[in-house]
């Protein structure tokens, strides 16, 4: 009754884990972009109780097709688990959810360290897929923020 049904679904099973394996993960490619600039410090569209909060770029990439903006994000008066957070030392998010949240530079010095979490980033895509966030700064997080105090012991 299912003697030619369960070879083509095997069939179909391994040219699908084939076809997945022979796709090449992809790798973010450092890109020059003409408005984000490591070192340049933004003021953005805060959160109320953060004002004062501004982020640096840290670097730009290209993953695919889509370009990713490395920030560091600090002035912060977030809570996580409830503790406060200052800063979060790395966030990768989409060219277009920064765009839509910078407001203007206010400095350009030597960007900080972040090796160490760039390479961390890496090992946490899903599969061979980058992790980034699409939507605006504020946005992104009050989702972490929430996410985070939801999961809290």
């Amino acid at each position: 009754m299912f003697s030619g049904a369960i070879p083509k679904f095997a069939g179909l099973l391994a040219t699908a884990f084939l076809l997945q394996a022979a796709t090449p993960t992809p790798t973010p490619k450092d890109v020059s972009d003409s408005k984000y600039k490591p070192g340049q410090r933004w003021t953005y569209k805060t959160r109320p109780s953060e004002p004062d909060s501004t982020l640096i770029i840290l670097r730009t990439v290209d993953i695919g097709k889509e370009r990713v903006v490395l920030v560091r994000i600090e002035g912060l008066k977030a809570n996580f688990c409830k503790r406060p957070v200052p800063l979060l030392a790395f966030v990768s998010i989409a060219k277009s959810g920064l765009d839509s949240s910078v407001i203007k530079i206010i400095e350009t010095k030597p960007t900080p360290s972040f090796d160490s979490f760039y390479q961390g980033w890496l090992k946490t895509w899903d599969n061979g897929k980058p992790k980034y966030q699409t939507e605006d700064v504020r946005g992104m997080l009050d989702n972490v923020e929430n996410k985070s105090n939801r999961s809290c012991p």
